[in-house]
């Protein structure tokens, strides 16, 4: 087994292991919890580990800084801490 595969092995182990932390994040802190929930669940279950820690992060960051102010649904940033906050991105 070669070091990149190692690396994707423990993303994904981590990624597993935080799923339902990261689906709660979700739920809990999107303008609009169906459609990034559903989103957050096809990078957890079909995306490359690599990309899905890269895009749930992106998506998460987005929460961080009250995205939704827009929507008028959230106009402050998620008050907990990211469940993505130390996973490896590129």
């Amino acid at each position: 087994m070669t070091m990149h595969e190692s690396d994707a092995g423990n993303l994904h182990d981590h990624l597993d292991e935080r799923s339902d932390e990261i689906r709660d994040y979700v739920e809990r802190n999107s303008p609009r919890p169906s459609v990034d929930g559903d989103v957050a669940d096809r990078f957890l279950t079909d995306a490359p580990p690599a990309e899905a820690a890269e895009e749930l992060d992106k998506m998460v960051e987005g929460f961080e800084s009250g995205a939704g102010a827009a929507t008028g649904r959230r106009n402050e940033p998620a008050a907990t801490e990211s469940p993505t906050e130390d996973l490896p991105t590129g």
